[in-house]
């Protein structure tokens, strides 16, 4: 009696209490800390790593600005976006900021990537931090660490967020959202960097019969960068020097970097793949910045995140909706 008893308790324990507890209910939307929108929720991601990267670099950029600016040195006079002084696309000279104006509209800058942050509205203040980036940054284009590639990917990447129609909704979002065209043209547009600098490496080779992959080329890298930007650690120096005599082993980190950038060539359509391309591209720049001194991370890095939420819609009918539904914003994208 005592077994029967027994069983009947655990038959109806298992009935009707275990489902809820072996069984919960699926994670939806709601339940996680992004929206589901993936372009508003690359906009958080994004936006949130630029003023992380301001508040934690804007005083040393300011000290150098400081100093460059009453230098009284030929280059002091000219402003540029990169890594030579030359004009916004091409039309706009930039101005030259003074020491306060700069640092004012560093602020600036800042606050409107945090006011984009909020659900109300972000695109209005993602368009007024697009126009103080070129502002901001062509001050700073000979600065050690800052020049070079590292910003100028921040003006195309908020422009084209405050031509992402679906952000108008951030404060009530459809499901299931709208097509993430943004993303798309961002992925084209940042993947097509990266497949002309594989491309400008293998013609090169060709055009002076040497490998661009020999490790001669990392060696040079190297040389350069422990000239110009010596690092603190003891460590990376170590690392440094033990690379520089290792031309084999830099042959196989160049070979490797150039099979890098040349896959992005498929990266766009690589559908829920897309974060291996993420996740190396971010492995890339912070090894760069560890033994060539050269920051990648604090600005260029974050436009990686696009890839980091996995698409399920073809890039052809996203653009084609795009096009078809909203063509004064594709356009201007």
């Amino acid at each position: 009696a005592t077994s029967l008893a027994a069983n009947e308790c655990w038959r109806r324990c298992s009935h009707e209490s275990l489902p809820n507890r072996i069984h919960p209910r699926p994670i939806s939307a709601e339940d996680s800390m992004l929206p589901e929108d993936p372009v508003r929720a690359f906009q958080l991601c994004y936006c949130g790593w630029l003023i992380l990267s301001m508040l934690t670099s804007s005083s040393q950029y300011q000290l150098f600005y400081t100093w460059f600016h009453s230098s009284g040195i030929g280059l002091a006079s000219k402003r540029g976006l990169g890594a030579h002084p030359s004009k916004l696309y091409g039309i706009i000279t930039p101005p030259a900021l003074t020491p306060l104006q700069m640092r004012a509209v560093g602020v600036a800058f800042t606050a409107c990537l945090l006011a984009s942050l909020a659900p109300l509205a972000p695109r209005p203040f993602l368009f007024g931090a697009f126009a103080l980036s070129l502002l901001y940054f062509p001050q700073l284009y000979a600065e050690a660490t800052l020049s070079g590639h590292n910003p100028i990917l921040v003006p195309a990447v908020l422009l084209l967020l405050a031509c992402a129609p679906s952000l108008d909704a951030a404060a009530s979002p459809p499901s299931p959202p709208p097509p993430p065209w943004p993303l798309q043209l961002l992925r084209v547009y940042l993947a097509s960097g990266y497949v002309s600098s594989g491309v400008a490496k293998v013609l090169c080779s060709f055009r002076f019969r040497r490998y661009w992959g020999l490790g001669t080329s990392l060696q040079h890298y190297f040389l350069e960068g422990m000239w110009s930007r010596p690092a603190d650690s003891a460590l990376t120096r170590s690392v440094q020097w033990r690379l520089v005599k290792s031309p084999r082993l830099l042959t196989i980190f160049a070979s490797g970097a150039l099979l890098f950038e040349l896959s992005f060539a498929v990266a766009p359509f690589s559908g829920r793949l897309s974060p291996l391309w993420c996740a190396h591209g971010l492995a890339f720049h912070a090894g760069i910045l560890w033994l060539q001194g050269l920051d990648f991370v604090s600005f260029w890095s974050a436009s990686l995140l696009v890839f980091a939420f996995p698409l399920s819609s073809l890039l052809s009918a996203d653009l084609r909706h795009a096009f078809e539904h909203e063509p004064l914003w594709l356009l201007p994208a």
